[in-house]
């Protein structure tokens, strides 16, 4: 593989994003959505980063790039349309050990912006390695028509419950074949279908189950 599929972690993390048009904005919108701390360069900013900065949401620097200090960012993100300042903060972050994304020049990028599909905490992240975007999208398209956004909930669900299943069934193998049936069967079918209540009544009810008569099969 070229690159190594990540999920980084940058909430309440310093990211610098070079830019202030309409590209620096969807790349700040996807941080601002993992709670990084943002933080922008750019000698013009378009509406909606003048908004977000008016707001407090991100912070602009008033210095131009070469005199901020990128030892202090985890990711750095070139979302200009000069391309030789691109480069420039490329081979600067690199120098820095800092990640850094060059939009549109995966050439240039020790990260890259995969598609993604958000049901959080369920997370689809589509890649090409930076060989062809639009089939990625494309490929984005059609998984997201088979994943509901209840995922997510059934997602949060099951998260409630995993440190009762760890207490209630003492070996690695029963809480999986626990968690196999929960995911397999009908309390999975009930959650996708949007009845929440109902698939967690019987998660509880097949959790009881399974600790009163040692981890018997859900029904």
């Amino acid at each position: 593989m070229q690159y190594l599929p990540l999920m980084l972690d940058v909430k309440n993390i310093p990211c610098l994003v070079v830019g202030g048009g309409s590209v620096a904005a969807r790349k700040v919108e996807s941080l601002l959505r993992s709670c990084a701390q943002v933080f922008i360069v750019s000698s013009h900013l378009g509406e909606e980063l003048s908004t977000l900065c008016s707001q407090g949401t991100v912070t602009h620097l008033t210095q131009t790039f070469d005199a901020v200090p990128l030892n202090q960012y985890r990711l750095i993100i070139a979302a200009t349309d000069d391309e030789q300042l691109n480069q420039q903060v490329a081979q600067a972050a690199q120098a820095a050990q800092v990640l850094v994304n060059v939009v549109d020049a995966p050439q240039h990028s020790t990260a890259i912006f995969p598609a993604v599909i958000d049901r959080d905490p369920v997370i689809v992240a589509i890649s090409s390695s930076g060989a062809s975007p639009i089939l990625a999208r494309r490929l984005k398209t059609r998984i997201e028509a088979m994943l509901p956004a209840s995922y997510g909930e059934f997602a949060k669900l099951t998260q409630r419950y995993r440190h009762a299943v760890q207490q209630a069934l003492a070996t690695l193998p029963q809480r999986l074949r626990f968690w196999e049936q929960v995911i397999d069967g009908p309390i999975a079918e009930q959650a996708l279908a949007g009845q929440m209540h109902a698939a967690e009544t019987h998660l509880q009810q097949a959790l009881a189950n399974a600790t009163a008569q040692g981890d018997v099969p859900l029904k």
